[in-house]
């Protein structure tokens, strides 16, 4: 397609408000988009041209679809994605300070580690360069009652405080809905106390989570049966890690989670570094810790079935009198008391494209949250 034929269906898009493109039909004109790129000659001039035409409210979705990037100084908004941004400087630093403010965190150390793989993926809008409000999908697999469901967790929701309450959430959570619900079966995600009323507008409802509890006596400890501490900043530690949980079965039947090696090694760095222990009895990597009489147990990495009542003799203390499971253990689910989540946790929202089924009653593992 030449230049005079560019500016000829330019004009009839124009004529028609470029209806047709809003539509979604511009995907059957790929040479028609490619010409019109070149034909600007800067593509940070387009965003620009198709608000002239009245189509502000819709620019953030086709700037988005194309990866064109505004230019710093502008007042345009849009949506970049981290498949596109994560591996350059400025914009991953953006977003680290804008998580930083928000929540405390920062990704830079996941991202230099290599564990910021594709199915981590923020949908940020932008504005003068500065990524001021973001929600990020991870792609997971969900184990319930044995049966695989592919599912989209949403998380790392947040707007800059100078930019709050303009719907930045609200419009990456529809293009997120929108541009995912061919890709999985359910949508999920976890809010806290200020967020309940916000994810039943798009049609997510609660699911009631449960604790799980075990009373336990510690008769004798067998000093014998030893375990390694990992050290996330070994490179050796780092690298076996990575590779048990590439062939690490799921901690659940009931309700396990597959593809989460990514959270789990941002929970390594960032939240339980000195909770991390290899048994070599067991063949696993387990995640704990101690609060006086109580052990929180938060993970097992195994690529085969572990014997959990042995496990728990090996990393209690003598003066442990309980055991708190922060996923659902099947073998010992006759055995464990049970009870529901208090009001200080995050509530698990579910929005879900397929018949779940009865469900069982289970406790989300916590190093799949994302």
């Amino acid at each position: 397609m030449n230049k005079p034929q560019v500016a000829e269906s330019l004009r009839e898009c124009r004529n028609r408000r470029w209806k047709w493109l809003i539509e979604g039909k511009c995907g059957k004109f790929p040479a028609l988009w490619q010409a019109f790129g070149s034909s600007v000659g800067q593509q940070s001039k387009i965003p620009a041209l198709w608000q002239a035409f009245g189509l502000r409210e819709k620019t953030v979705e086709l700037c988005s679809r194309f990866n064109i990037l505004p230019r710093k100084g502008s007042d345009f908004l849009m949506i970049i994605h981290s498949v596109d941004f994560k591996n350059r400087d400025e914009y991953r630093a953006s977003f680290n300070r804008l998580a930083a403010l928000v929540f405390g965190i920062e990704f830079e150390e996941w991202y230099q580690k290599g564990a910021w793989d594709d199915r981590y993926i923020c949908h940020s809008i932008i504005s003068d360069g500065r990524i001021i409000a973001n929600a990020s999908v991870s792609k997971l697999d969900l184990l319930i009652n044995g049966e695989r469901k592919r599912a989209i967790q949403i998380g790392t929701v947040m707007t800059h405080p100078e930019h709050r309450g303009k719907g930045l959430s609200k419009q990456l959570m529809e293009y997120i809905l929108d541009n995912y619900e061919d890709a999985c079966d359910l949508f999920f995600l976890f809010a806290n106390s200020t967020a309940l009323d916000f994810y039943p507008k798009f049609g997510f409802v609660s699911l009631p989570e449960h604790q799980f509890h075990l009373e336990v006596s510690i008769q004798h400890k067998d000093e014998v049966f030893s375990l390694d501490k990992l050290d996330v900043s070994s490179e050796e530690h780092w690298n076996f890690m990575k590779q048990m949980l590439r062939v690490r079965r799921p901690i659940s039947q009931q309700f396990g989670i597959t593809n989460n090696e990514g959270l789990f090694q941002f929970y390594a760095l960032h939240v339980f570094p000195e909770c991390l222990y290899y048994s070599r009895a067991d063949d696993a990597i387990i995640v704990f810790e101690h609060d006086g009489e109580l052990m929180h147990l938060y993970d097992i990495v195994s690529d085969k079935p572990v014997d959990m009542e042995a496990l728990i003799l090996r990393a209690a203390r003598q003066q442990t009198r309980k055991i708190r499971f922060h996923f659902t253990p099947d073998q010992l689910i006759g055995q464990v008391a049970v009870e529901p989540f208090g009001k200080d946790e995050d509530v698990l929202f579910v929005k879900s494209l397929c018949k779940l089924g009865e469900l069982p009653t289970f406790c989300v593992p916590k190093l799949a949250h994302a």
